[in-house]
C-alpha cells in the first residue's frame, strides 16, 4: 500500500482539462505537468498524452512523474534502423542511476497503423473469423472470451466506414493485438495441458502436427464450440484494461518510474531474457510482451495497475523481486 508520508499527505491532485487546440494542450503540458518540451502536432494525441500522464500522476499520489520531454516525430536510430514499437522513452544516466527523460511517440509507427490493421484483418479472414452480423455488417468472431469484443467490432465498423482518426487507428491495432493474444493464450493453455493436447490432436486428426497447422485447426474447433454456445473460454491473461495509445503511454511511464532506482550495474540484468522458467510463466500471466525481460515485465505490471487490472499474488511477488520491494510502495 502507498505509505502516506507528511510529504504525500500534502499532495494535491492535478485537474485535467481537455484542450481545444494544440496551443492549449502544450500550455497544459508545460505549466501543469512541468513537461519542458512538448511537440505533439495532433490534438487528439496531445490530449491523450496529457490525460494519461495526469491520471498516472494522480493515481500514484505523484510517485509516477512525467518525462521531461514529449516528442511526436519520425524516428530513425543512429544505425539506420527504425523503432518497432509505437512509443519508447530514452534512458539517460545521472547521479549513478538512470532516468527516462524523453517520451517518443513514433510517427512512422502511427502512420503505419493502417497497414497493421490490414494484416490483422487478413489473418482473421483466412481463419474464417469474419462474418456478417444481423445488420449486414462485417463482424470479427473470436475463439476466446475477450472483454472488449464489442468495442473491437465498433472500431472495425468505423474502419470500414473510413472514420478512424490517427489515435483511433492505433487504438484499433491495440484491440486487435490483445484479442489475438487472448486467443493465443487459450490455445497455449490447451497445448500445455497433456490431456487437452491429446484431445486436440485427436480432434484435428494430427499425429505429427506442425505448430501452424495445429494452431489453425484448434482455433477452428474453438470457434465451432463457441458458436454453439456450449463453452466460453476465459483466457489466463490477467491484463485486459489498457489498450491503444493510453496503454502505450502507461507502459512507458512504468519505465520512467522503474528507471528512478536502476543503477548502472543492475541495468544489464533487467534487459536479459528470463532464465528461470517459473518466472517466465508468471510473466506470461500479464502479457506475451511481459515475458521479454524483467524490464518489460515491470512496465507491463505498472500499465495494468494504473488501468485497474488485478494481479495474482505471484505476479506481485515477481514485481517486488525485480524492484527490491519498490512495487509494494506503489500499490
Amino acid at each position: 500500500m502507498i505509505k502516506i508520508t507528511p510529504e504525500l499527505s500534502a499532495f494535491k491532485p492535478l485537474k485535467y482539462k481537455k484542450a481545444k487546440d494544440l496551443s492549449e494542450a502544450k500550455t497544459y503540458a508545460q505549466k501543469v505537468l512541468n513537461i519542458k518540451q512538448f511537440n505533439v502536432e495532433d490534438l487528439e494525441l496531445a490530449n491523450q498524452v496529457n490525460y494519461t500522464i495526469t491520471k498516472a500522476y494522480n493515481k500514484t499520489v505523484g510517485q509516477i512523474n512525467p518525462p521531461d520531454k514529449v516528442v511526436y516525430a519520425d524516428i530513425t536510430f543512429d544505425d539506420g534502423t527504425k523503432p518497432q514499437s509505437d512509443m519508447f522513452v530514452s534512458l539517460e544516466h545521472k547521479d549513478n542511476a538512470y532516468t527516462c527523460r524523453t517520451l517518443f511517440l513514433c510517427k512512422n509507427i502511427f502512420d503505419n497503423a493502417g497497414n497493421m490493421i490490414s494484416l490483422f484483418l487478413k489473418k482473421y479472414g483466412k481463419n474464417n473469423q469474419i462474418e456478417k452480423d444481423k445488420h449486414g455488417f462485417d463482424k470479427i468472431i473470436l475463439a476466446s472470451k475477450y472483454k472488449y469484443e464489442n468495442t473491437l467490432n465498433r472500431y472495425y465498423r468505423l474502419h470500414q466506414q473510413g472514420k478512424l482518426t490517427t489515435k483511433s487507428k492505433h487504438d484499433f491495432v491495440g484491440l486487435l493485438y490483445h484479442a489475438q493474444e487472448a486467443e493465443n493464450s487459450v490455445i497455449r493453455a490447451l497445448y500445455n495441458n497433456p490431456e487437452t493436447r491429446k484431445t486436440m490432436e485427436r480432434i484435428t486428426h494430427l499425429e505429427n502436427y506442425d505448430v501452424a497447422d495445429f494452431d489453425k485447426k484448434v482455433r477452428a474447433y474453438l470457434l465451432k464450440i463457441r458458436r454453439r454456445n456450449k463453452i466460453e473460454f476465459n483466457p489466463p491473461l490477467q491484463m485486459q484494461n489498457a489498450i491503444g495509445v493510453d496503454g502505450s503511454i502507461l507502459h512507458e511511464l512504468g519505465h520512467v518510474w522503474h528507471s528512478m532506482f536502476i543503477t548502472p550495474s543492475e541495468l544489464p540484468n533487467f534487459r536479459l531474457a528470463y532464465t528461470k522458467i517459473k518466472n517466465f510463466h508468471i510473466a506470461g500471466k500479464i502479457s506475451e510482451y511481459a515475458q521479454t525481460c524483467e524490464e518489460e515485465t515491470i512496465a507491463e505490471i505498472i500499465k495494468g495497475l494504473l488501468s485497474n487490472d488485478k494481479y495474482s499474488p505471484d505476479v506481485i511477488a515477481l514485481g517486488n523481486e525485480i524492484t527490491r520491494g519498490k512495487l509494494n510502495e506503489l500499490l
